[in-house]
């Protein structure tokens, strides 16, 4: 439980830089705003499509693998954001901001590794702890906006690239915290419980359609609600950035 409130911590500290910061950058290397809400668009289906990968890595071979692989290339893409800013070129830049949106999705996956092990009755308050984690290091991140880009200034780096800088920091520990810590994998022991559970009490899995049709529901109504506050979010980021030209 202790490595995973570390790496939700770190996961959150990782989400500062985010979509925002990746518009404001875009809007540099072009010139203009009118293509703003492309970094958005392209953050997002990059967690999506690692939702999928990821989901499947872990299933094949639990969560140590998968969790380790996707912070690690989640920092990654911080890291080509830092260097596409650098050397302004907008195409590594949607590049990177595609694959730093791993970093996302994993973050999001990672906490459910809390209920791998706990009792039934204790499934949710795991998961609860694990997300108050990372709402602390979403609230600490912002505030140490200030302070990374005068250290990109520093490097002589964009200052818009601080945020990028913690969150490849934030991403890299969290994957390497994974890799090292996160044994005996417990995606791995709790199937193994499982099976022998099933075995000893001779339980036929029954589907039922009604809780797969809820369970259907609720992730299509949660991603309506996802994709309208990106829109929502890229809205208020291009109004801004048209006030602050004008």
């Amino acid at each position: 439980m202790l490595v995973v409130i570390l790496s939700q911590t770190l996961g959150g500290l990782g989400l500062a830089a985010g979509i925002t910061v990746g518009a404001l950058i875009a809007q540099e290397i072009l010139g203009t705003d009118n293509l703003a809400g492309i970094p958005s668009a392209i953050f997002t289906l990059g967690s999506s499509f690692a939702a999928f990968m990821f989901g499947r890595l872990t299933q094949k071979n639990g969560r140590r693998l998968g969790l380790a692989t996707g912070f690690l290339l989640g920092g990654m893409g911080a890291l080509g954001v830092i260097f596409a800013t650098a050397v302004e070129n907008i195409y590594f830049l949607f590049l990177s901001l595609f694959i730093y949106g791993f970093g996302t999705a994993t973050n999001l996956q990672a906490r459910y590794a809390s209920s791998d092990l706990a009792e039934p009755q204790d499934r949710s308050k795991a998961i609860s702890i694990a997300m108050v984690a990372t709402t602390f290091g979403a609230v600490v991140g912002p505030n140490l906006s200030a302070t990374m880009s005068n250290l990109a200034i520093t490097w002589h780096l964009p200052p818009l690239t601080g945020a990028f800088i913690l969150s490849a920091c934030a991403y890299l520990a969290s994957g390497i915290l994974w890799f090292v810590f996160l044994r005996p994998d417990p995606y791995q022991v709790a199937k193994v419980l499982q099976q022998e559970k099933n075995m000893s009490e001779k339980i036929v899995p029954i589907l039922d359609k009604r809780a797969l049709f809820i369970g259907a529901l609720i992730m299509i109504v949660t991603l309506m609600l996802m994709v309208l506050s990106l829109l929502l979010t890229t809205y208020l980021l291009i109004t801004f950035m048209k006030k602050d030209i004008r």
